[in-house]
């Protein structure tokens, strides 16, 4: 949870491991950090959006650089981006970022899934910037929208991912 509300709302986690009287730190400290660092590598290891169906240029949000991003044609209003599965896909993480060369845009945006034909908001929150981490609800979709409801500019973003947590099932 800490991982997600520090590095998931685009600040650094601090970690405060002080090294014990030896100069090392504490094998339960170390043992526990490479439990967390597995957890996250395997949270991680595969975008489930990579696969997807979208415009050529929304395919800048899955090329997995962050050197190229993807704006949307209408300009500063709201705007939309849909992605297609060529089979469903199971997940309750999601990661945005935007490009920051160019500043942080977005106000807030949304997150849906597509339930039966209809679009159900999955997520939502009022900034990306670096990085925006989302944990929800573990659902199965063959669509994914991003809504991008309020920005100060036309926004730019680097990347859209999707992730399954098995830690997170039952949440």
């Amino acid at each position: 949870d800490l991982y997600f509300q520090s590095v998931g709302r685009g600040a650094s986690l601090l970690l405060n491991l002080p090294p014990d009287r030896r100069g090392q730190i504490h094998a339960a400290d170390a043992a526990a950090l490479r439990g967390f660092r597995k957890r996250r590598e395997r949270i991680f290891a595969r975008n489930l959006a990579a696969g997807a169906q979208c415009s050529p240029r929304a395919a800048l949000l899955l090329d997995g650089r962050r050197d190229t991003f993807w704006q949307p044609e209408g300009g500063d209003g709201p705007s939309e981006l849909v992605l297609e599965f060529p089979a469903p896909v199971t997940f309750n993480v999601a990661g945005l970022r935007e490009h920051l060369p160019l500043g942080q845009r977005v106000e807030r945006f949304a997150l849906d899934v597509d339930r039966h034909g209809y679009w159900q908001e999955w997520a939502g929150a009022t900034a990306i910037g670096n990085r925006r981490l989302l944990c929800g609800k573990t659902v199965t979709t063959a669509r994914l929208r991003l809504r991008i409801l309020e920005a100060a500019a036309s926004p730019a973003l680097s990347d859209l991912s999707i992730h399954y947590d098995t830690g997170l099932e039952g949440e």
